[in-house]
């Protein structure tokens, strides 16, 4: 319930660690980032000397019978979340892979793509830190179609006035919503279509449907898009992507269904 409040911390170590790791390579050369890494994912390593010892596992699986979850995957609204969900991930591809490169090539230097980078993270940090009493206000439904709108927004706004860098402000602040909305409601939703023993499994399907074949599946199209018809066209088709994404979830999801069937705390 209080999951964006802990998921913020890894935005703010992405902060840290992009600045940290820019700083070393500019100073002590590439052949620093293997160690960087290493060094990341050994402290991650050791954090876990300090986790409590948990008698039951809930979130992992809890004897859920493959029955059980199959049962699950067959409801519609579960099966549309899952494509929307790989579609918004797949619409992130051609800015993750190329705004960097597309800010350069219009002219703007490291400092400047340094902070529009830093206003997206920055909003995605605050919307975090606010999820619990945001994601209070509407159902899943309302506020799955409110990101897909914005994303479309954002993708369609940044293939055509990237070069106006106050529209490039803007629409950055958007990965707030296009991003870190839709995280946390990814989260919640699985929280309420998957009974807690199911959590874990419910999570993992989402970060590999989603992150894993999404983007994938983005990364790929994009660069055929951009390599053969240009930055727009990138663009459009990940804008299309999110239009086709709230339609969906605009056709199957109930309309006055809650976010959770289960009481929020205050």
């Amino acid at each position: 319930k209080r999951y964006g409040e802990v998921r913020l911390w890894g935005s703010v170590g992405f902060v840290l660690s992009v600045v940290a790791s820019g700083y070393l390579v500019e100073r002590f050369g590439q052949h620093w980032l293997i160690a960087i890494v290493v060094g990341c994912q050994a402290l991650t390593l050791a954090t876990l000397a300090f986790f409590p010892a948990q008698a039951r596992r809930h979130s992992v699986d809890g004897g859920l019978e493959r029955a059980g979850l199959s049962q699950i995957l067959r409801r519609k609204h579960v099966v549309v979340f899952f494509g929307v969900a790989l579609l918004m991930s797949a619409s992130h591809a051609p800015y993750y892979g190329f705004f960097a490169i597309q800010m350069n090539g219009l002219g703007h230097g490291q400092t400047v793509i340094g902070a529009l980078w830093a206003i997206a993270v920055i909003t995605e940090i605050g919307l975090f830190s606010q999820s619990q009493r945001i994601l209070s206000m509407f159902t899943i439904r309302v506020g799955l179609i409110l990101v897909f709108a914005v994303s479309a927004a954002r993708w369609v706004g940044t293939g055509l006035w990237a070069g106006e860098l106050w529209v490039s402000w803007i629409f950055q602040a958007a990965h707030a919503i296009s991003f870190g909305l839709f995280h946390a409601l990814s989260i919640e939703f699985i929280r309420s279509a998957f009974p807690p023993h199911a959590h874990g499994r419910g999570q993992a399907l989402y970060t590999s449907i989603s992150f894993g074949v999404g983007g994938a599946i983005g990364a790929a199209s994009a660069g055929v898009l951009w390599e053969n018809h240009g930055a727009l066209a990138a663009y459009l088709a990940a804008a299309i992507a999110c239009a086709l994404a709230g339609a969906l979830v605009a056709a199957t999801f109930p309309s006055r269904a809650p976010l959770s069937t289960e009481p929020k705390e205050r």
